[in-house]
Protein backbone atom coordinates (compact mmCIF):
# COMPACT_ATOMS: atom_id res chain seq x y z
CA UNK A 1 0.00 0.00 0.00
CA UNK A 2 2.97 2.13 0.73
CA UNK A 3 4.84 1.32 -2.29
CA UNK A 4 2.43 2.22 -4.57
CA UNK A 5 1.62 4.99 -2.39
CA UNK A 6 4.79 6.64 -3.03
CA UNK A 7 4.88 5.35 -6.45
CA UNK A 8 1.76 7.91 -7.53
CA UNK A 9 3.35 10.80 -5.67
CA UNK A 10 6.37 10.42 -7.79
CA UNK A 11 4.51 10.18 -10.79
CA UNK A 12 3.11 13.37 -9.81
CA UNK A 13 6.42 15.20 -9.26
CA UNK A 14 7.38 14.29 -12.36
CA UNK A 15 4.41 15.30 -14.05
CA UNK A 16 4.19 18.98 -12.54
CA UNK A 17 8.05 19.02 -13.31
CA UNK A 18 7.15 18.06 -17.13
CA UNK A 19 4.83 20.97 -17.64
CA UNK A 20 6.97 23.38 -15.57
CA UNK A 21 10.16 22.62 -18.15
CA UNK A 22 7.31 22.64 -21.01
CA UNK A 23 6.51 26.34 -20.02
CA UNK A 24 2.52 24.65 -19.36
CA UNK A 25 2.50 26.03 -15.94
CA UNK A 26 4.45 29.56 -13.89
CA UNK A 27 4.78 29.18 -9.92
CA UNK A 28 1.46 27.12 -10.54
CA UNK A 29 -0.09 30.44 -10.59
CA UNK A 30 -3.43 30.59 -12.67
CA UNK A 31 -5.53 34.00 -14.03
CA UNK A 32 -8.87 34.59 -12.44
CA UNK A 33 -8.25 31.77 -9.68
CA UNK A 34 -11.02 30.00 -8.58
CA UNK A 35 -12.61 30.28 -11.89
CA UNK A 36 -10.60 28.23 -13.67
CA UNK A 37 -13.47 26.31 -14.98
CA UNK A 38 -14.62 29.21 -17.21
CA UNK A 39 -10.91 30.47 -18.17
CA UNK A 40 -8.37 27.93 -19.90
CA UNK A 41 -5.24 28.39 -17.76
CA UNK A 42 -3.28 27.53 -20.90
CA UNK A 43 -5.16 29.99 -23.44
CA UNK A 44 -2.16 31.28 -24.79
CA UNK A 45 -0.20 28.71 -25.88
CA UNK A 46 -3.30 26.92 -27.13
CA UNK A 47 -3.69 29.75 -29.10
CA UNK A 48 -0.76 30.14 -30.81
CA UNK A 49 -0.22 26.76 -31.42
CA UNK A 50 -3.82 26.84 -33.64
CA UNK A 51 -2.82 29.95 -34.59
CA UNK A 52 0.83 27.99 -36.37
CA UNK A 53 -0.72 25.58 -37.45
CA UNK A 54 -3.27 27.81 -39.79
CA UNK A 55 -6.17 25.95 -37.99
CA UNK A 56 -8.52 29.19 -38.01
CA UNK A 57 -11.71 27.51 -37.49
CA UNK A 58 -11.03 26.42 -34.01
CA UNK A 59 -10.15 29.66 -33.27
CA UNK A 60 -13.18 30.98 -34.34
CA UNK A 61 -14.88 28.46 -32.14
CA UNK A 62 -12.49 29.32 -29.38
CA UNK A 63 -13.34 33.05 -29.03
CA UNK A 64 -16.99 32.31 -29.93
CA UNK A 65 -17.47 30.62 -26.51
CA UNK A 66 -15.61 33.34 -24.82
CA UNK A 67 -17.63 36.18 -26.53
CA UNK A 68 -21.00 33.76 -25.92
CA UNK A 69 -19.69 33.39 -22.07
CA UNK A 70 -19.27 36.83 -21.29
CA UNK A 71 -22.94 37.71 -23.36
CA UNK A 72 -24.47 35.43 -20.75
CA UNK A 73 -22.94 36.65 -17.80
CA UNK A 74 -20.58 33.57 -16.88
CA UNK A 75 -17.37 35.88 -17.15
CA UNK A 76 -17.03 39.30 -16.77
CA UNK A 77 -15.83 42.10 -19.37
CA UNK A 78 -12.05 41.96 -17.69
CA UNK A 79 -11.92 38.33 -18.43
CA UNK A 80 -13.41 38.82 -21.94
CA UNK A 81 -10.63 41.76 -22.24
CA UNK A 82 -7.89 39.06 -20.94
CA UNK A 83 -8.88 36.62 -23.33
CA UNK A 84 -8.99 38.58 -26.63
CA UNK A 85 -5.56 40.16 -25.61
CA UNK A 86 -3.78 36.98 -25.21
CA UNK A 87 -2.45 37.49 -29.04
CA UNK A 88 -1.43 41.28 -28.20
CA UNK A 89 1.97 40.05 -28.67
CA UNK A 90 5.43 41.81 -30.04
CA UNK A 91 6.06 38.96 -33.06
CA UNK A 92 6.29 40.07 -36.64
CA UNK A 93 6.11 37.02 -37.79
CA UNK A 94 2.53 36.43 -36.59
CA UNK A 95 1.33 38.92 -38.81
CA UNK A 96 0.95 37.14 -42.00
CA UNK A 97 -0.57 34.43 -39.96
CA UNK A 98 -3.43 36.50 -38.01
CA UNK A 99 -3.82 38.44 -41.51
CA UNK A 100 -4.59 34.88 -43.33
CA UNK A 101 -6.76 33.94 -39.93
CA UNK A 102 -9.20 37.29 -41.25
CA UNK A 103 -9.43 36.35 -44.95
CA UNK A 104 -10.53 32.53 -44.07
CA UNK A 105 -12.78 33.82 -41.24
CA UNK A 106 -15.99 35.48 -40.56
CA UNK A 107 -15.78 36.09 -37.25
CA UNK A 108 -16.04 39.14 -35.70
CA UNK A 109 -13.88 37.82 -32.87
CA UNK A 110 -10.77 37.74 -35.95
CA UNK A 111 -11.13 41.22 -36.52
CA UNK A 112 -11.30 42.46 -32.89
CA UNK A 113 -8.13 40.50 -32.19
CA UNK A 114 -6.18 41.52 -35.13
CA UNK A 115 -7.09 45.25 -35.00
CA UNK A 116 -5.51 44.94 -30.90
CA UNK A 117 -2.62 42.97 -32.06
CA UNK A 118 -2.01 45.65 -35.22
CA UNK A 119 -2.72 48.69 -32.67
CA UNK A 120 0.27 47.03 -30.35
CA UNK A 121 3.06 46.34 -33.26
CA UNK A 122 2.34 49.92 -35.06
CA UNK A 123 3.80 51.42 -31.36
CA UNK A 124 6.70 49.30 -32.07
CA UNK A 125 7.41 50.99 -34.63
CA UNK A 126 6.75 54.55 -34.01
CA UNK A 127 8.05 54.05 -30.28
CA UNK A 128 6.74 56.24 -27.56
CA UNK A 129 8.33 59.76 -29.27
CA UNK A 130 6.41 62.99 -30.25
CA UNK A 131 5.61 62.49 -34.03
CA UNK A 132 7.98 64.79 -35.37
CA UNK A 133 10.84 63.25 -33.82
CA UNK A 134 9.79 59.59 -35.29
CA UNK A 135 11.50 58.96 -38.47
CA UNK A 136 9.48 58.85 -41.79
CA UNK A 137 10.00 55.27 -42.27
CA UNK A 138 8.55 54.62 -38.89
CA UNK A 139 5.85 56.86 -39.04
CA UNK A 140 4.75 55.55 -42.24
CA UNK A 141 4.51 52.21 -40.75
CA UNK A 142 2.89 53.40 -37.63
CA UNK A 143 -0.16 55.04 -39.29
CA UNK A 144 -0.41 52.23 -42.18
CA UNK A 145 -0.81 49.77 -39.17
CA UNK A 146 -3.25 52.16 -37.24
CA UNK A 147 -5.40 52.85 -40.29
CA UNK A 148 -5.53 48.68 -41.17
CA UNK A 149 -6.29 48.37 -37.17
CA UNK A 150 -9.38 51.23 -37.12
CA UNK A 151 -10.93 49.37 -40.64
CA UNK A 152 -10.91 46.17 -38.79
CA UNK A 153 -12.36 47.34 -35.60
CA UNK A 154 -15.02 49.60 -37.23
CA UNK A 155 -16.29 45.76 -39.13
CA UNK A 156 -16.05 43.94 -35.96
CA UNK A 157 -19.65 44.91 -34.61
CA UNK A 158 -22.22 42.55 -33.95
CA UNK A 159 -24.89 44.47 -31.87
CA UNK A 160 -24.57 42.27 -28.60
CA UNK A 161 -23.08 43.19 -25.24
CA UNK A 162 -19.59 41.54 -26.81
CA UNK A 163 -19.45 44.62 -29.01
CA UNK A 164 -18.04 46.74 -25.53
CA UNK A 165 -14.92 45.62 -26.20
CA UNK A 166 -14.71 46.99 -30.07
CA UNK A 167 -16.12 50.23 -29.21
CA UNK A 168 -13.24 50.98 -26.35
CA UNK A 169 -10.69 50.13 -28.72
CA UNK A 170 -12.50 52.40 -31.90
CA UNK A 171 -12.26 55.06 -29.07
CA UNK A 172 -8.33 54.26 -28.51
CA UNK A 173 -7.92 54.10 -32.38
CA UNK A 174 -9.73 57.35 -33.45
CA UNK A 175 -8.37 59.28 -30.72
CA UNK A 176 -4.80 58.27 -32.14
CA UNK A 177 -5.63 59.39 -35.31
CA UNK A 178 -5.74 62.87 -34.27
CA UNK A 179 -8.46 65.69 -35.20
CA UNK A 180 -11.45 64.86 -32.05
CA UNK A 181 -12.47 61.89 -34.37
CA UNK A 182 -13.60 60.02 -31.06
CA UNK A 183 -16.03 62.58 -29.26
CA UNK A 184 -18.57 60.64 -31.42
CA UNK A 185 -17.70 57.27 -30.58
CA UNK A 186 -18.06 58.21 -27.45
CA UNK A 187 -21.54 59.14 -26.79
CA UNK A 188 -22.44 56.35 -28.55
CA UNK A 189 -20.72 53.93 -26.66
CA UNK A 190 -21.42 55.01 -23.31
CA UNK A 191 -25.27 55.02 -24.10
CA UNK A 192 -24.68 51.62 -25.44
CA UNK A 193 -22.93 49.94 -22.70
CA UNK A 194 -23.05 52.33 -19.84
CA UNK A 195 -21.48 49.26 -17.26
CA UNK A 196 -18.65 48.88 -19.57
CA UNK A 197 -15.39 49.20 -17.16
CA UNK A 198 -13.47 48.99 -20.55
CA UNK A 199 -15.25 51.46 -22.68
CA UNK A 200 -14.89 53.92 -19.76
CA UNK A 201 -11.15 53.50 -19.68
CA UNK A 202 -10.76 54.48 -23.41
CA UNK A 203 -13.22 57.57 -22.78
CA UNK A 204 -11.52 59.00 -20.13
CA UNK A 205 -7.49 58.23 -21.26
CA UNK A 206 -8.97 60.22 -24.75
CA UNK A 207 -10.34 62.65 -23.65
CA UNK A 208 -7.90 63.32 -21.00
CA UNK A 209 -5.01 63.43 -23.73
CA UNK A 210 -7.75 65.92 -26.14
CA UNK A 211 -7.91 68.32 -22.79
CA UNK A 212 -4.39 68.86 -22.30
CA UNK A 213 -4.51 67.92 -18.99
CA UNK A 214 -7.42 69.93 -17.90
CA UNK A 215 -8.02 68.58 -14.66
CA UNK A 216 -11.13 69.82 -14.13
CA UNK A 217 -12.68 68.76 -17.02
CA UNK A 218 -11.42 65.41 -15.87
CA UNK A 219 -11.96 64.92 -12.52
CA UNK A 220 -15.79 65.67 -14.16
CA UNK A 221 -15.98 62.84 -16.65
CA UNK A 222 -14.33 60.91 -13.96
CA UNK A 223 -17.34 61.37 -12.01
CA UNK A 224 -19.89 61.11 -14.28
CA UNK A 225 -18.94 58.23 -15.85
CA UNK A 226 -18.12 56.07 -12.37
CA UNK A 227 -21.62 57.44 -11.41
CA UNK A 228 -22.75 55.59 -14.77
CA UNK A 229 -20.79 52.33 -14.22
CA UNK A 230 -20.49 51.78 -10.32
CA UNK A 231 -24.30 53.41 -9.55
CA UNK A 232 -25.40 54.19 -6.30
CA UNK A 233 -25.29 50.72 -4.35
CA UNK A 234 -21.08 50.71 -5.13
CA UNK A 235 -18.27 52.75 -3.32
CA UNK A 236 -16.69 54.53 -6.66
CA UNK A 237 -14.24 55.85 -4.67
CA UNK A 238 -11.89 53.33 -5.41
CA UNK A 239 -11.72 54.58 -9.22
CA UNK A 240 -11.47 58.09 -8.62
CA UNK A 241 -8.50 57.38 -6.46
CA UNK A 242 -6.95 55.39 -8.98
CA UNK A 243 -7.13 58.20 -11.66
CA UNK A 244 -5.75 60.89 -9.17
CA UNK A 245 -2.98 58.42 -9.25
CA UNK A 246 -2.53 58.76 -13.07
CA UNK A 247 -2.89 62.14 -13.01
CA UNK A 248 0.45 62.42 -9.87
CA UNK A 249 2.72 59.82 -11.65
CA UNK A 250 1.97 62.22 -15.28
CA UNK A 251 3.13 64.98 -13.14
CA UNK A 252 6.35 62.64 -11.79
CA UNK A 253 4.77 63.44 -8.29
CA UNK A 254 4.93 59.81 -7.36
CA UNK A 255 5.18 60.06 -3.47
CA UNK A 256 1.36 61.58 -4.03
CA UNK A 257 0.69 58.59 -6.72
CA UNK A 258 1.61 56.07 -3.91
CA UNK A 259 -0.42 58.03 -1.48
CA UNK A 260 -3.63 57.54 -3.82
CA UNK A 261 -3.37 53.90 -5.35
CA UNK A 262 -2.90 52.72 -2.00
CA UNK A 263 -6.64 54.43 -0.64
CA UNK A 264 -7.62 52.62 -3.77
CA UNK A 265 -6.44 48.97 -2.76
CA UNK A 266 -7.63 50.02 0.96
CA UNK A 267 -11.28 50.31 -0.98
CA UNK A 268 -11.15 47.57 -3.81
CA UNK A 269 -8.46 44.83 -2.86
CA UNK A 270 -9.91 42.86 -5.29
CA UNK A 271 -9.06 44.79 -8.38
CA UNK A 272 -5.45 43.16 -9.38
CA UNK A 273 -4.16 46.15 -11.89
CA UNK A 274 -3.91 48.96 -8.63
CA UNK A 275 -1.19 46.23 -7.37
CA UNK A 276 0.62 46.77 -10.87
CA UNK A 277 0.36 50.36 -10.83
CA UNK A 278 1.76 50.56 -7.41
CA UNK A 279 4.14 48.45 -7.93
CA UNK A 280 5.51 50.91 -10.99
CA UNK A 281 5.45 53.80 -8.34
CA UNK A 282 7.48 51.94 -5.99
CA UNK A 283 9.84 50.98 -8.47
CA UNK A 284 10.11 54.78 -9.46
CA UNK A 285 10.94 55.81 -6.00
CA UNK A 286 13.35 53.18 -5.58
CA UNK A 287 11.51 51.14 -2.70
CA UNK A 288 11.89 47.98 -4.94
CA UNK A 289 11.06 45.62 -1.78
CA UNK A 290 7.57 47.25 -1.51
CA UNK A 291 7.47 47.18 -5.70
CA UNK A 292 7.91 43.46 -5.37
CA UNK A 293 5.47 42.73 -2.84
CA UNK A 294 2.73 44.72 -5.08
CA UNK A 295 3.57 42.96 -8.66
CA UNK A 296 4.12 39.38 -7.14
CA UNK A 297 0.01 39.97 -5.74
CA UNK A 298 -0.89 41.28 -9.65
CA UNK A 299 0.74 38.26 -11.11
CA UNK A 300 -0.93 35.98 -8.49
CA UNK A 301 -3.79 36.17 -11.17
CA UNK A 302 -1.86 37.13 -14.16
CA UNK A 303 1.09 35.15 -14.12
CA UNK A 304 1.44 35.42 -18.06
CA UNK A 305 1.37 38.98 -18.74
CA UNK A 306 4.30 40.34 -20.10
CA UNK A 307 4.48 43.94 -18.55
CA UNK A 308 4.26 42.48 -15.06
CA UNK A 309 6.81 40.03 -15.74
CA UNK A 310 9.25 42.70 -17.20
CA UNK A 311 8.74 44.82 -14.62
CA UNK A 312 9.26 42.25 -11.69
CA UNK A 313 12.35 41.99 -13.84
CA UNK A 314 13.44 45.14 -13.20
CA UNK A 315 12.64 45.41 -9.99
CA UNK A 316 14.55 41.97 -9.25
CA UNK A 317 17.74 43.00 -10.72
CA UNK A 318 17.99 45.93 -8.39
CA UNK A 319 17.82 43.76 -5.71
CA UNK A 320 20.82 41.91 -7.19
CA UNK A 321 18.51 38.90 -8.11
CA UNK A 322 19.43 38.52 -11.84
CA UNK A 323 18.81 35.05 -12.04
CA UNK A 324 15.18 34.99 -10.90
CA UNK A 325 15.24 38.72 -13.09
CA UNK A 326 16.11 36.57 -16.08
CA UNK A 327 13.66 33.69 -15.49
CA UNK A 328 11.10 36.26 -15.73
CA UNK A 329 12.51 37.99 -18.84
CA UNK A 330 12.90 35.21 -21.04
CA UNK A 331 9.15 34.05 -20.30
CA UNK A 332 8.28 37.31 -21.33
CA UNK A 333 10.36 37.49 -24.63
CA UNK A 334 8.86 34.45 -24.79
CA UNK A 335 5.92 36.03 -26.12
CA UNK A 336 7.11 39.23 -26.98
CA UNK A 337 10.43 38.63 -28.81
CA UNK A 338 10.45 41.52 -30.43
CA UNK A 339 9.68 44.35 -27.76
CA UNK A 340 12.24 47.50 -28.04
CA UNK A 341 12.05 47.81 -24.24
CA UNK A 342 12.58 44.11 -23.12
CA UNK A 343 15.36 43.79 -25.57
CA UNK A 344 16.91 46.95 -24.28
CA UNK A 345 16.35 45.22 -21.00
CA UNK A 346 17.80 41.86 -21.70
CA UNK A 347 20.82 43.14 -23.28
CA UNK A 348 21.48 45.11 -19.72
CA UNK A 349 20.62 41.76 -17.98
CA UNK A 350 22.57 39.39 -20.06
CA UNK A 351 25.48 41.89 -20.76
CA UNK A 352 25.92 41.87 -17.11
CA UNK A 353 25.74 38.50 -16.24
CA UNK A 354 28.52 38.08 -18.86
CA UNK A 355 26.34 36.36 -21.33
CA UNK A 356 27.57 37.86 -24.17
CA UNK A 357 25.53 35.88 -26.96
CA UNK A 358 22.64 36.18 -25.33
CA UNK A 359 22.49 40.24 -24.63
CA UNK A 360 23.84 40.43 -28.39
CA UNK A 361 21.03 38.54 -29.66
CA UNK A 362 18.69 40.71 -27.81
CA UNK A 363 20.46 43.81 -29.41
CA UNK A 364 19.63 42.11 -32.62
CA UNK A 365 15.97 41.67 -31.84
CA UNK A 366 15.62 44.94 -30.58
CA UNK A 367 17.33 46.70 -33.86
CA UNK A 368 13.99 45.23 -35.80
CA UNK A 369 11.72 48.02 -35.37
CA UNK A 370 14.94 50.40 -34.42
CA UNK A 371 17.20 50.60 -37.42
CA UNK A 372 15.40 53.93 -38.81
CA UNK A 373 15.15 55.38 -35.21
CA UNK A 374 18.64 57.17 -33.79
CA UNK A 375 17.34 57.40 -30.60
CA UNK A 376 16.31 53.64 -29.58
CA UNK A 377 19.63 52.49 -31.19
CA UNK A 378 21.33 54.96 -28.77
CA UNK A 379 19.76 53.00 -26.13
CA UNK A 380 21.24 49.73 -27.34
CA UNK A 381 24.47 51.53 -28.02
CA UNK A 382 24.36 53.05 -24.43
CA UNK A 383 23.84 48.74 -22.78
CA UNK A 384 26.64 47.44 -25.60
CA UNK A 385 28.96 49.91 -23.93
CA UNK A 386 27.98 49.71 -19.85
CA UNK A 387 26.66 46.25 -19.36
CA UNK A 388 28.30 44.43 -21.94
CA UNK A 389 31.54 45.98 -21.79
CA UNK A 390 31.47 45.65 -26.03
CA UNK A 391 32.94 48.97 -27.27
CA UNK A 392 33.62 47.44 -30.61
CA UNK A 393 29.63 47.00 -30.98
CA UNK A 394 29.06 50.08 -28.90
CA UNK A 395 30.66 52.21 -31.33
CA UNK A 396 29.23 50.49 -34.79
CA UNK A 397 25.67 51.35 -32.40
CA UNK A 398 26.94 54.93 -32.60
CA UNK A 399 27.69 55.58 -35.74
CA UNK A 400 24.81 54.24 -37.19
CA UNK A 401 23.02 56.64 -35.43
CA UNK A 402 24.86 59.15 -37.24
CA UNK A 403 24.29 57.64 -40.38
CA UNK A 404 20.30 58.42 -40.02
CA UNK A 405 21.15 61.90 -38.23
CA UNK A 406 24.86 63.63 -38.38
CA UNK A 407 24.10 65.87 -36.07
CA UNK A 408 22.68 63.50 -32.94
CA UNK A 409 23.85 64.75 -29.82
CA UNK A 410 23.29 61.92 -28.06
CA UNK A 411 25.20 59.68 -30.86
CA UNK A 412 28.27 62.47 -30.37
CA UNK A 413 28.62 62.17 -26.88
CA UNK A 414 28.16 58.65 -26.74
CA UNK A 415 31.27 58.72 -29.03
CA UNK A 416 33.29 61.02 -27.47
CA UNK A 417 32.97 59.23 -23.82
CA UNK A 418 33.76 55.70 -25.57
CA UNK A 419 36.97 57.42 -27.36
CA UNK A 420 37.83 59.33 -24.15
CA UNK A 421 37.63 56.24 -22.41
CA UNK A 422 40.15 54.63 -24.48
CA UNK A 423 42.47 57.70 -24.65
CA UNK A 424 41.36 57.76 -28.50
CA UNK A 425 41.77 61.32 -30.36
CA UNK A 426 39.09 60.84 -32.06
CA UNK A 427 37.75 61.91 -28.96
CA UNK A 428 38.00 65.75 -30.34
CA UNK A 429 35.90 65.57 -33.02
CA UNK A 430 32.81 64.16 -31.15
CA UNK A 431 32.69 66.45 -27.94
CA UNK A 432 32.75 69.66 -30.57
CA UNK A 433 29.95 68.52 -32.45
CA UNK A 434 28.14 67.42 -29.43
CA UNK A 435 28.41 71.20 -27.83
CA UNK A 436 28.10 72.76 -30.72
CA UNK A 437 24.63 70.73 -30.77
CA UNK A 438 23.53 71.28 -27.81
CA UNK A 439 25.05 75.14 -28.30
CA UNK A 440 22.92 75.99 -31.13
CA UNK A 441 21.64 73.11 -32.76
CA UNK A 442 18.02 72.31 -33.44
CA UNK A 443 18.38 69.84 -30.44
CA UNK A 444 20.00 71.80 -27.63
CA UNK A 445 16.80 70.62 -25.72
CA UNK A 446 17.45 67.50 -26.09
CA UNK A 447 18.25 64.92 -22.82
CA UNK A 448 21.57 64.66 -23.82
CA UNK A 449 21.78 68.75 -23.11
CA UNK A 450 21.29 68.91 -19.86
CA UNK A 451 23.96 70.42 -17.34
CA UNK A 452 25.30 67.01 -16.07
CA UNK A 453 26.26 66.12 -19.51
CA UNK A 454 28.16 69.41 -20.96
CA UNK A 455 29.67 69.54 -17.91
CA UNK A 456 31.46 66.59 -18.93
CA UNK A 457 32.19 67.96 -22.34
CA UNK A 458 33.66 71.22 -21.07
CA UNK A 459 35.90 69.02 -18.70
CA UNK A 460 37.14 67.23 -21.73
CA UNK A 461 38.19 70.14 -23.40
CA UNK A 462 40.21 71.72 -20.92
CA UNK A 463 41.64 68.81 -20.01
CA UNK A 464 42.73 68.31 -23.93
CA UNK A 465 43.58 72.25 -24.10
CA UNK A 466 45.71 71.61 -21.16
CA UNK A 467 47.93 68.64 -22.12
CA UNK A 468 47.65 69.04 -25.68
CA UNK A 469 48.19 65.18 -26.12
CA UNK A 470 46.15 65.35 -29.02
CA UNK A 471 47.34 67.87 -31.62
CA UNK A 472 43.85 67.75 -33.57
CA UNK A 473 42.14 70.21 -30.24
CA UNK A 474 43.63 73.17 -32.21
CA UNK A 475 41.86 72.58 -35.63
CA UNK A 476 38.61 73.54 -33.67
CA UNK A 477 37.72 76.89 -32.16
CA UNK A 478 36.76 75.62 -28.86
CA UNK A 479 36.67 79.59 -27.39
CA UNK A 480 32.74 79.26 -28.81
CA UNK A 481 31.64 77.56 -25.71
Amino acid sequence: MKKGLLLAVVLVVILVVYLAQSGRIDNTNLPFAGQQSKIDRYLRDDLLAHLRAQNYEKLDTIYQGYANKYDQDEITESEFDWVVSQLELIDPSLEPLMLAWVEASQSWASRLVLARYLNQLSWQWRGGSFAHLVPQENMAKFRELQSRARKLVLSARQGNKSDSLSYALAITLLNQSGGNREERAIEIALEKFPESREVYYAAIHAQHKNWGGDEFKRQSLIHDVTELIEGPNHDSSATSYYYEALANAESKNYQAAIKAITKAIQIDPERTGFYYQSAKYHEKTERYESALEDINKYLEKNPLNTGALYLRAEILLELGRSKKATKDMELALKYSAFSKNYNVFATRLYGGLEQKEKAKAAIERGLYFSRHNPDDIGRLAFQAKYAMKDFALAEELYKSMLDLDELHVGAHYGLATLYGEQESCNVVEHVYQFLLGCKVGARKSDYWCEKKYTNWGYGAVNYLQQHQKCPAVNDYDFSYF
